[in-house]
């Protein structure tokens, strides 16, 4: 994976991805809290409905609810007289519960014998525990009486975050520097019956006993929710006041008295939706019991999820194609969502927006970048088809098809031409690079010109040598006169190339076109082919456009991509003609190069009759000996080439040395030794026979040093030049000379192997009896191929 990021098509997507990443991890998180919060309520949801299972400390729960049935069967308004709620709580006493909680406020006073009828109830029982009010610098509590009378009071209000309750308050401290507990905890140290003396609190949370540790810094910590109000064991207060319920339901029990009617307003928005408070209560009371609180990851493990998430999204992104990596992207993105739920479920949460922001970016960015970079490339591909990339004019394909546009609207327009005469005498005087830098300073010239005076201008390099300008809403007596003015003006001035003043001769010509002319493209091109034969140098000629017959309705491109199709099969077509011209060129090219250099080896070997045929002779053997020897195509190519030119230096030689019949001199013998030399210098200026130099200059040099010209010994040699020497000497033996006849082919095979690492490389020399033995074998099986004889019966013939 690793090594696939470093790829152009991946790693720049990923350096955007990761910036984009970073961006928002440093900066842009605090900005998401609301997001941040709706996916962490969606996940708490969907946890909870797929995933979660009702604890079993659920069970020791019992409401007792203020609800709509309730108030509709006892015909009461809410508030209700005091006496009737001692009535409820003495019914719910007497049946032995382990705590009562009250979450009602009993703030103020009533009538007198109702609030003394409610205090003794509250008496009825020793773990009651009354439910107040807690700012932030006040607080509503109930009346002292009431206080007094009841085992313990707590808060009952909880923070909201996001406009949800998402968070309980288990301690607080209060104007009086006071610690006070809340409601749940209240019930819990009754319900595990503490005492004050068993409760440590700190800023990490409140220690129960020495053993039951309630994390809870600052006196909150996240509401895990884990029963639905439907799975709570809920009892109406009616039933309660007219004692028609199970008491096994209150016995040992922790009862929670509160309201579920909607007209008391007592109801709150949470993850799973709009909840009574009492339930609400119920759930932190089950989270305490169960000790199953609601875990954050750590950062670095949110941030190990964060880039690991987007890195795997990136991967899919690169390896597959677009609709593949989509549904494999989302699949993907689903099973972690799915995991998230689950893990959740199992009171444990993580940046869940920070996570799948990373994963739905990885999945962007690339897709994104690949779609930009498609635009680019199809713009990039756009010009290369109608922008000609020397001069940056349009090319001529897709001018004609412009101009094609305007013959066929009724619009006039004029069409001029500026052709460089002199351009192929440039071309000879400078570089391929000072051609293509003179050819886009002269284009630049012209459109400057042009545009300063024309507004409405259009060019296009019609060849390398021709440049055409189509111009609309302007006179064609101005335009004329400009151009005049341009050819003069270019040829005094010039341009400057490499330092060099380059001077322009420059032809002209003008064609209007009025709105009653028909025609296309090409005749437009035709007709200024043939006005520039007329012209001469420094001239500008002007004529109207000819009129043509109507060639009927042509192919119209409907926008540019069907162009740019077009224009590539029209290139392909221009392609492959060029490829077949230059493959026959080269064939051509090819043919008359052997021609001349066999021309040219008869000619050396004509300048005496007893070498005629020898340099084709050895050609032709080295060529054997170096395909026994295995070497490259190139290589004999080489070998070919330097045997045919081997003694080309004999052009220096005098004629009576070679004709010669007796011995030579040691002056004549210098002279002929003179001959590599001078074939090098013959060859040398010649730069495409660079590589046959070795073999001309060696091929007289000996396996053991004691050759010329250079006494050269062993690998130091040419390999090409010493396969060369065997086959000059073997070649020279066996031919007649004017001082001895000619040698049998096994006595001249003798003399080589004689000289076999002295004058020869022994592997040649065994590669010459290879060749040989070959030969005879080809020889032989030639004349025991089968005949026909007069009485037609197969016979051998025999030698």
């Amino acid at each position: 994976m690793l090594g696939a990021i470093k790829e152009k098509n991946y790693f720049h997507p990923f350096i955007l991805w990761l910036i984009l990443l970073l961006w928002y991890l440093i900066f842009a998180d605090n900005f998401f809290s609301v997001p941040q919060s709706k996916v962490d309520n969606v996940i708490t949801e969907h946890s909870f409905w797929l995933f979660n299972q009702t604890p079993q400390e659920a069970k020791e729960i019992t409401i007792i609810a203020i609800d709509q049935d309730s108030r509709r069967l006892l015909n009461l308004k809410w508030p209700w007289k005091r006496s009737i709620s001692a009535q409820l709580i003495r019914n719910i006493a007497a049946h032995s519960p382990k705590v009562i909680g009250l979450d009602i406020i009993f703030a103020g006073r009533s009538q007198p014998e109702d609030d003394e009828e409610l205090a003794s109830a509250f008496k009825s029982h020793p773990n009651v525990v009354l439910g107040y009010a807690l700012y932030k610098h006040s607080q509503e509590k109930p009346v002292k009486d009431f206080c007094d009378a009841a085992a313990s009071i707590g808060f009952v209000n909880k923070p909201l975050q996001e406009g949800l309750v998402k968070k309980t308050r288990t301690f607080s401290v209060n104007d009086e520097q006071e610690i006070v507990f809340s409601l749940e905890m209240e019930i819990l140290v009754s319900y595990l019956g503490l005492d004050r003396s068993d409760i440590k609190v700190d800023e990490k949370g409140i220690l129960l006993n020495d053993a039951f540790f309630v994390a809870s810094p600052d006196g909150t910590n996240s509401l895990n929710y884990l029963v639905h109000p439907s799975n709570l064991r809920i009892i109406p207060a009616a039933r309660v006041l007219q004692k028609k319920f199970n008491p096994h339901d209150i016995r040992n029990k922790i009862i929670l008295v509160g309201a579920t009617d909607q007209l008391i307003h007592d109801e709150y928005p949470t993850p799973l939706g709009v909840l009574p408070g009492v339930t609400i209560v119920a759930n932190s009371l089950v989270m305490l019991l169960s000790k199953r609180f609601l875990y954050s990851a750590s950062a670095a493990q949110n941030v190990f999820l964060v880039f690991t998430l987007g890195v795997v999204v990136l991967f899919i992104n690169r390896r597959l194609k677009f609709l593949r990596n989509t549904i494999c992207t989302l699949l993907f993105l689903g099973f972690t969502y799915i995991a998230f739920v689950y893990l959740r479920s199992r009171d444990l949460q993580f940046s869940y927006l920070s996570i799948f922001f990373s994963g739905t970016t990885a999945y962007i960015v690339p897709t994104l970048y690949k779609y930009i970079n498609l635009l680019y490339m199809s713009n990039r591909l756009k010009n290369l088809s109608i922008i000609d990339p020397l001069t940056g004019f349009y090319s001529l394909r897709f001018f004609l098809l412009q101009l094609d546009e305007k013959l066929k609207s009724r619009q006039e327009f004029v069409f001029v031409a500026l052709k460089l005469e002199n351009y192929n005498r440039l071309t000879l005087k400078y570089s391929f690079e000072q051609i293509k830098l003179m050819s886009r300073l002269f284009s630049e010239h012209v459109r400057a010109e042009v545009m300063e005076h024309f507004n409405h201008a259009t060019f296009s390099r019609i060849s390398n040598d021709i440049v055409g300008i189509m111009i609309q809403r302007a006179k064609k007596e101005k335009i004329e006169t400009f151009f005049w003015t341009f050819i003069k003006k270019t040829k005094m001035l010039g341009l400057k190339v490499a330092d060099q003043k380059v001077e322009f001769t420059l032809q002209g010509c003008l064609i209007y076109r009025s709105k009653v002319k028909k025609g296309s493209g090409n005749d437009l091109i035709y007709q200024m082919e043939k006005l520039f034969k007329e012209t001469k140098e420094n001239q500008f000629i002007a004529e109207e456009f000819e009129q043509v017959a109507d060639e009927g309705e042509k192919v119209r491109h409907r926008d540019i991509l069907e162009f740019i199709a077009y224009d590539w099969e029209e290139r392909n077509k221009d392609l492959e003609q060029g490829l077949k011209e230059t493959l026959e060129a080269n064939k051509r090219l090819d043919q008359l190069s052997r021609g001349a250099l066999i021309a040219l080896a008869r000619a050396i070997d004509a300048k005496s009759e007893w070498t005629a045929g020898h340099s084709e002779r050895v050609t032709q053997l080295a060529l054997k000996l170096g395909r026994v020897l295995g070497i490259r195509r190139e290589e004999l190519d080489n070998l070919y080439r330097g045997g045919l030119l081997h003694d080309i230096g004999k052009i220096g030689t005098p004629a009576k040395l070679i004709d010669k019949n007796s011995r030579l001199t040691d002056q004549e013998y210098d002279i002929i030794r003179q001959h590599p030399r001078t074939g090098l210098r013959i060859l040398e200026p010649i730069e495409v026979f660079a590589d046959l130099l070795p073999i001309v200059g060696q091929h007289h040099e000996k396996f053991d040093g004691s050759g010329y010209p250079d006494g050269l010994a062993g690998e130091a040699i040419d390999f090409g030049a010493r396969i060369l020497a065997v086959a000059d000497v073997f070649d020279a033996l066996s031919s007649e000379r004017p001082y001895r006849v000619a040698m049998k082919p096994d006595q001249v095979v003798r003399i080589i192997k004689d000289d076999s690492g002295s004058h020869f490389d022994p592997v040649v020399v065994d590669a010459l009896g290879k060749v040989l033995e070959k030969e005879r074998q080809l020889r032989r099986d030639k004349t025991d191929e089968p005949s026909i004889s007069p009485d037609g019966n197969s016979s051998r013939l025999k030698v």
